[in-house]
């Protein structure tokens, strides 16, 4: 199991590593290093951070991180606090072990990212999934168009098969 804490400034992490926690320094392209390892080595997007957030670490990890059988990220202020044991027995039923649920308070996810993003940078978004992944244009209405659930700071963990697939899917579009 590795689970990788993406940090952006060491002011506000604490670090956690050891057998299974492995910080990295998201954005660290042009910036003071405060973790061993940095998301701006090997290859990488780095330089996008502004614009991608955690989404630098997570593509980091996907093509440089190494193998394992269990694979995740979480947010340096938000943490599962699961072993390796407890992930082994959630993921016999499950695929993913993703956060708490966030309830938006607003009429859906496309209408939070209306008030506090570019919306069309979602527009273009959905174009995309509709022209490259026409078989989840349903899956785009019901949980981006019409959904009040949100699930925050690309955290989850997964089998490392299912990591990859889900990388591939998101920088495919991105």
């Amino acid at each position: 199991l590795n689970v990788w804490v993406f940090a952006y400034e060491k002011s506000n992490i604490k670090l956690i590593e050891d057998e299974t926690h492995i910080p990295l320094q998201v954005g660290a392209h042009g910036r003071d290093k405060f973790c061993k390892l940095t998301d701006d080595i090997f290859d990488n997007i780095s330089e996008k951070n502004p614009l991608y957030s955690e989404l630098t670490g997570l593509y980091w990890v996907w093509k440089n991180g190494p193998k394992s059988v269990y694979k995740g990220c979480e947010h340096f202020r938000r943490h599962f606090n699961l072993g390796l044991e407890e992930v082994k027995q959630i993921l016999k039923d499950n695929e993913i072990i993703m956060p708490h649920k966030y309830v938006l308070n607003a009429n859906s996810c496309e209408d939070f990212h209306r008030k506090f993003h570019n919306i069309e940078d979602l527009n273009l978004c959905k174009t995309i999934i509709e022209d490259i992944y026409p078989e989840y244009k349903e899956s785009y209405e019901k949980y981006i168009q019409n959904s009040k659930i949100l699930y925050i700071a690309n955290s989850f963990i997964t089998t490392e098969e299912n990591f990859d697939k889900i990388c591939e899917f998101l920088f495919s579009i991105f």
